[in-house]
């Protein structure tokens, strides 16, 4: 995660999804190019200003899973 106010509640997020969090070290850009590209493809499912309390966890599942299972180049 990047350093925004929008992460000021990252704890309960972590918490609800039972995962580590993470932030990028201040002025450190190449941390972010992962961050920026996944942000990219969860944005073609999600666009941005999506209302996360109206999506169900069967369609959560289904793009994590989708995201996952994405070729990867070499």
């Amino acid at each position: 995660m990047d350093n925004g106010s929008e992460f000021a509640d990252h704890d309960t997020v972590a918490q609800a999804v039972t995962a580590a969090i993470y932030f990028c070290a201040p002025h450190c850009s190449g941390q972010r190019g992962t961050n920026e590209n996944t942000n990219g493809l969860i944005r073609q499912y999600f666009p941005k200003g999506t209302d996360f309390q109206q999506v169900t966890d069967v369609e959560l599942r289904r793009v994590v899973k989708n995201l996952n299972d994405r070729p990867q180049n070499d």
